[in-house]
Formats: structure tokens, sequence, C-alpha cells
């Protein structure tokens, strides 16, 4: 061996050998907690961003993710690139016409019937008291 003579003369091969593997090396289940205590922190960082992110508004989702603001109901192609849509906003629907030059509403069709489904019962019943 090359190196300092003193200390290769001191120290055997054999002992050296044997302190190293005895000293730093970590049993196999300290490492195995180590790592499953990891794994659990990244799965747990990864289900927070997760979280977070499904608050954020979106433009397709409307306001944190409940109750879209603008729905579309159907689309129906009428040329090479021009189409006929009808999308509900705030519960009343509109007919609009969408090509390359742009989106014009062509017509208001008025509230919608799941609109008016809410509270339906109690407001045809007041409008029967008074058609009667």
């Amino acid at each position: 061996m090359i190196g300092i003579p003193w200390v290769e003369s001191a120290v055997p091969p054999t002992a050296a050998v044997a302190a190293a593997a005895g000293s730093g090396v970590p049993d196999l289940w300290s490492a195995a907690v180590r790592v499953s205590a990891g794994l659990v922190l990244v799965l747990g960082l990864c289900l927070l961003v997760y979280a977070a992110w499904r608050r954020l508004p979106s433009p397709g989702r409307g306001m944190l993710g409940r109750g879209v603001a603008i729905r579309v109901v159907a689309t129906r192609y009428v040329g090479s690139r021009t189409t006929l849509s009808v999308i509900e906003v705030e519960g009343r629907r509109f007919l609009v016409g969408v090509s390359p030059q742009g989106v014009r509403r062509l017509a208001d069709l008025g509230r919608s019937r799941t609109a008016d489904r809410g509270g339906g019962f109690a407001r045809r019943l007041e409008e029967a008291r008074h058609d009667a």
C-alpha cells in the first residue's frame, strides 16, 4: 500500500474495515422508517397543493368551482367555421352565433326551464290566484 507509513503499520486493514462497517451505517429498519416518513410528507404536500389549486377560480369552473355562471347548453355547426350555440347565463338562455369574425347574440330565449323550477310551485300558485 502506498500512503503514510506510520498509519499503515498502526492500523491493520481488517480493523479499519470493521471500524468503517460499524460506524455510521444505519440499520435497515431506521432507513425504512425514514423513507416511509419522507413519502408520507411528499404525498401530504401534493394533497395540500391540489386542495389549494381547487379553491382558485378558473374561467371554466366559475367562482370556487361551484355553480358555473356560464354554461353551453347546445351547439350546432351550420357552416365550415360557423356555429349556433345556446348558452345559459345566470338562468337566462341566449342564442349566439360564432364565426371567425366574432360572437353575436342572435336572440334572448328567456328564462331556462331549470331556472323556472326553483320556487316554481309557489310562483305558479301565486300566478293562478291572480289569474282566477
